[in-house]
């Protein structure tokens, strides 16, 4: 009975204290959350449900939160969460937001935040963090559209290999990127890597080998520019004809020769057409080759005659070529082209000499002994006129042109001028005389020999002379000339006793023909010198 009595009596004060309300009402919320923690299970969700409305009234909407979750209000925390993220959201600061979402289990909502931090990192180019909330979004359009726009970037900057990998990962069209690269291929002169890419970017082998060989031709690779015209389809003649045209356009004959010969045109077809090609443009020593080719001698001659003919610049250095040629082409084969060409009065005196040569006619060899010259006294005068000198005959030139051929040979003596001074004789070459003679056979092989005395000092009883011997061989009509001389020295007493003078004159006559022997051996030598120089004119 007391027991029941003291129970009654607890439950009076208590229900007589202070409630929740009582504490929210004066804002103690402390205290009325200790107050709903003191209460019993049941009476503990409702007491906790009055905090939270409180604190959502208030707009604290974390403690609201939290205490209507402690009174097992899921719906209200939910959206008290949907607000909170919001917020965040709305300031931009997406890592909370989701945290909230997250809580809040708004799956959906957290899917447009994921794409809207992907899509804002594309944009921004990090395409590593866009990829990575693409896909917690299981965004596979979004994934596959940062590929593309990566793709893209990477194109615009002409990386356009790396650009491949991006756009293969979005599955997007590749035919422009293969087309760029095979652009890149074509500059860079790597012809045979840009083909591949050409067909990778859906062109046509008829469109794009064509342009690959007429770039292989601009850069002259005649081989490979074949090659890709042949691979193009075309008809064999009318690509083969454009390597034609466009080798001579570059003067480019042997190219083009080869390339007739390829189009089935005989060897003297081909070299025709070369050689008339080559004459139209003025390369004139190459058309002569190519006429020769062609077998017609005829416009060959014509052609290295019009090269000596020209007072052209680039011709002038090319003279001694074309005289050289012609020489080679002088013979049987020919002869009726040097017969019969047209030529100007210049240049006749060549044309009969190959002439000559061609028909085996003989050659007129002039030579013209000039007799000596110097300044001498009568002592030194008699001296050297008195010691033999070695003959120089026409044998000397017969084993190099050959006997068979008939040559004329002359021998034409112009007089000298002589002149007395002080007691000495001056003796000098008619130049005039030996210029009007070498100017009336200028198709003739012309020799000078001339013989030149000098006195030496004198010596007690003793008086000397130097003969200087001295030989000029010219073929006008060719240009060439060439020059040689040798000599020796004498010294003889003047006089001697009478007892001794047998003896005297035996040794005057010794050293005399000492000195002969000394000239004709050198002689010799000079004559060989003569004939390696005829042998490289090339007249036998």
């Amino acid at each position: 009975m007391r027991i029941h009595l003291l129970l009654a009596a607890a439950t009076a004060l208590i229900s007589c204290g202070p409630t929740v309300e009582t504490y929210l009402k004066k804002n103690q919320y402390h205290k009325a959350t200790t107050f709903c923690g003191s209460q019993d299970r049941d009476s503990q969700k409702a007491c906790y449900a009055k905090v939270g409305d409180a604190y959502l009234e208030k707009g604290d909407l974390d403690r609201a939160a939290k205490y209507l979750d402690l009174a097992g209000a899921r719906e209200k925390v939910n959206t008290i969460y949907l607000k909170i993220a919001g917020r965040f959201e709305a300031d931009g600061e997406n890592d909370s937001a989701l945290e909230y979402l997250k809580k809040a289990g708004a799956k959906d909502r957290i899917r447009l935040i994921y794409l809207k931090i992907g899509r804002a990192s594309r944009a921004r180019g990090d395409v590593s963090n866009a990829l990575h909330f693409f896909g917690l979004a299981g965004a596979e359009a979004e994934i596959k559209a940062t590929y593309k726009a990566m793709g893209d970037k990477l194109f615009a900057e002409k990386r356009y290999k790396r650009s491949l990998e991006w756009y293969r990962k979005a599955g997007a069209p590749t035919k422009h990127v293969y087309l760029r690269l095979a652009q890149r291929m074509m500059e860079l002169k790597a012809y045979f890597q840009a083909g591949p890419y050409f067909e990778l970017a859906g062109k046509r082998p008829g469109d794009f080998y064509p342009i690959i060989a007429r770039a292989c031709l601009g850069g002259e690779q005649y081989p490979n520019a074949v090659y890709f015209f042949e691979k193009s389809g075309l008809p064999k003649a009318s690509y083969l004809q454009e390597v034609v045209n466009f080798a001579l356009s570059r003067r480019k004959y042997n190219q083009a020769h080869f390339h007739l010969l390829k189009m089935g045109r005989t060897q003297i077809q081909a070299s025709w057409h070369t050689a008339v090609a080559a004459e139209n443009q003025g390369d004139l020593m190459l058309a002569g080759a190519f006429f020769m080719r062609a077998q017609n001698p005829g416009r060959s001659v014509a052609a290295y005659l019009n090269v000596l003919g020209s007072s052209d610049n680039r011709y002038t250095a090319r003279h001694h070529e074309a005289r050289s040629r012609l020489l080679e082409l002088a013979g049987p084969n020919t002869a009726q082209a040097f017969t019969t060409v047209s030529t100007t009065k210049d240049l006749k005196p060549l044309v009969e000499l190959l002439r000559r040569k061609a028909t085996g006619a003989p050659y007129r060899v002039v030579i013209f002994d000039l007799g000596w010259t110097g300044i001498l006294g009568k002592a030194a005068l008699n001296t050297a006129t008195s010691i033999p000198l070695p003959r120089l005959t026409p044998r000397a030139f017969l084993r190099v042109l050959g006997r068979r051929r008939g040559f004329t040979v002359q021998d034409r003596v112009l007089d000298a001028q002589k002149t007395q001074v002080e007691g000495r004789v001056m003796r000098s070459v008619d130049q005039v005389a030996l210029k009007a003679a070498k100017s009336s056979a200028p198709e003739e092989i012309l020799i000078q020999w001339r013989t030149a005395h000098k006195e030496l000092p004198a010596s007690p009883n003793h008086i000397g002379v130097q003969i200087t011997m001295h030989l000029t061989v010219t073929v006008p009509a060719l240009k060439l000339v060439a020059f040689y001389s040798f000599s020796a020295k004498h010294s003889e007493r003047i006089s001697a006793p009478k007892k001794k003078e047998k003896k005297f004159k035996k040794e005057k006559k010794l050293a005399r023909k000492l000195v002969y022997m000394k000239l004709r051996e050198k002689l010799k030598n000079t004559q060989e010198k003569v004939r390696s120089f005829l042998k490289e004119a090339n007249l036998r």
